[in-house]
């Protein structure tokens, strides 16, 4: 019942959005307030184990990537930085491999900390929240890396965000 009346609200409130698309217009602000706030992993045991954040804001964000010495994730051994801006797209198809999920929504994010060669660097994705607070983005391993539109994922990662 209250995910119902936080949709309807949302959904109310973007009618007061000016847009030449009444309908994008609603949809992006939906998908934004879905989105919006700060995503952690667990301890992701990679080569060095990592726990990686990303904050969305209205298309702004943050992303802190923690690497740790050890695979307990207790000892940080080095902290990386990133801010980004992203435009929310059109859902897509997604196979339904990872929780169930059928549909993804492509999101363009482009890199704009400042210092770091690779600003203005655009990455083409994917994501999916489910239940309201895992989010799950697109599986960039291989050849739908993400490089360009034509690249974009097709498929989502098994890796979970959970929403804090």
């Amino acid at each position: 019942m209250n995910r119902r009346l936080l949709l309807i609200g949302i959904l109310l409130a973007s009618a007061g959005c000016s847009s030449d698309d009444p309908e994008a217009a609603a949809t992006a602000t939906l998908s934004n307030a879905l989105l919006n706030g700060s995503w952690s992993t667990a301890c992701l045991q990679t080569n060095p184990p990592l726990i990686a954040s990303v904050t969305f804001n209205d298309g702004e964000g943050s992303g802190e990537f923690s690497y740790f010495s050890d695979d307990a994730c207790a000892d940080v051994a080095m902290i990386e930085t990133s801010t980004f801006s992203y435009s929310i797209g059109e859902d897509v198809t997604v196979d339904g491999s990872v929780q169930g999920i059928t549909t993804a929504t492509r999101i363009d994010i482009t890199e704009t900390t400042e210092g770091s060669p690779y600003k203005g660097n655009i990455e083409y994705d994917i994501y999916a929240i489910r239940d309201l607070i895992e989010l799950y983005v697109g599986d960039s391993e291989g050849l739908y890396d993400g490089t360009s539109a034509s690249l974009r994922p097709t498929q989502l990662d098994s890796t979970v965000f959970i929403k804090q």
